[in-house]
């Protein structure tokens, strides 16, 4: 996360901390490893946030998507190996919003 001080606004940091701490939480321990990262575990991820949480799909499909930022960054920084991303692997329907 401070890589992206200076780069990204201020609230736009802590936002990402909360959700990349959501992702620790639902782990259960703070270090983890973007190789770790599959279709499967994106998936009980949802599940996590749906059932536990009871995050609606806009909320997941945020917390997702967001994870995904930093997997897609670290591919292009060259950090891990250039590989399909599993994140494009994972749906998430949108909800109904009514306004």
């Amino acid at each position: 996360m401070e890589v992206l001080k200076g780069i990204v606004a201020y609230r736009t940091t802590v936002i990402y901390g909360v959700y990349i701490n959501k992702f620790q939480k639902f782990l259960g321990h703070w270090e983890f490893y973007f190789s770790d990262i599959n279709v499967g575990i994106l998936n009980d991820y949802a599940t996590y946030c749906k059932k536990i949480l009871k995050n609606e799909n806009t909320t997941i499909f945020t917390s997702i998507r967001i994870l995904s930022f930093f997997y897609n960054d670290a591919m292009e920084e060259e950090l891990i190996e250039m590989a399909p991303s599993p994140f494009y692997k994972v749906n998430i329907s949108k909800s109904k919003v009514e306004r």
